[in-house]
Formats: C-alpha cells, structure tokens, sequence
C-alpha cells in the first residue's frame, strides 16, 4: 500500500534541501507505481525565475523522466499548498491528487499572491483534482518555514 506519510516526509525533507541551496522552504516530489520518480525545490530565487516552485521543478523533472508531459498516474506530494500556479501546471500535467502538508493560511501573506482559494478554483475545472491536506504532518512542514523566516 502507498504511504502518503512517508512520500510527504520526502517532500519536507526536499523543502529542507531548498533553505540549504537558497531556495525557499518548500519541496515536492511526484510518485509514480509507489515509487518517486522526480523531486523538486523552490529555486526561484537562485534562478531568477518566478516560475520555478518546487511543484514545477519536481513536473518538469517527472515529465523528463518519463518522456510525457502528462503525468496521470502520479501524485504530486508537496511541502506546502500549492500557489494557483502550481494548481494549474498539476492540472494542465494530469495530476490526478495533489497531496499536501502546511495550509497557505499558516504561512506568512507574502507567499501567496492572492485570497482565492484553489478549492474554488478546483470546482470550476473540467479536470478534477483530488487535493488532500495531511494534517499530521502540517507542524513539521511549518517549523521549517518557521526557521527559514527567523534567519532573513
């Protein structure tokens, strides 16, 4: 049986490699047959590239390593919930279930752009996405953006 847990903790653990190599404290991984086929970090800051969240790195990765850009069978495991751009490249990939650990709203203002919601967004979209909050989890993920915030 697949562990959303424990494919969770990678992505927190991938948000932790993101403060280390400058990025922002988010990470992500996508799953495929139980297995992780790519995983990704916020490297807009050392890209200089807005686009580049953890969610789009770890997509463009996956759609690498598996020469489709539809990635149907995966599930996209996130650190935190995902911005309204990373909602809709996991659509516009096919990504059935969208899996994450720290609420925007526990997050400081300035990491999202806008009020709307992606559940609002979601009930509009032909494709549906299954989008799951693993509370369990949502203290650990906060933390390291607690510490990533407290050494700027």
């Amino acid at each position: 049986m697949i562990k959303h847990e424990n494919f969770l903790e990678e992505a927190i653990k991938e948000s932790e490699h993101s403060v280390k190599k400058g990025g922002y404290p988010v990470g992500a991984v996508i799953v495929r047959g139980g297995k992780i086929i790519a995983r990704g970090v916020s490297n807009s800051k050392k890209l200089h590239d807005a686009t580049s969240h953890a969610e789009i790195d770890a997509i463009r990765k996956a759609s690498k390593k598996i020469k489709n850009k539809f990635l149907n069978n995966c599930t996209l495991y996130t650190s935190l919930e995902t911005c309204l751009m990373c909602f809709y490249a996991s659509n516009w990939a096919r990504i059935p279930q969208v899996v994450y650990a720290c609420r925007k709203t526990k997050a400081p203002k300035d990491y999202y752009n806008t009020s709307v919601k992606v559940r609002d967004v979601r009930s509009k979209n032909y494709r549906k996405q299954k989008i799951i909050h693993w509370k369990k989890l949502e203290n650990r993920a906060k933390l390291i953006i607690d510490n990533y915030e407290k050494s700027k």
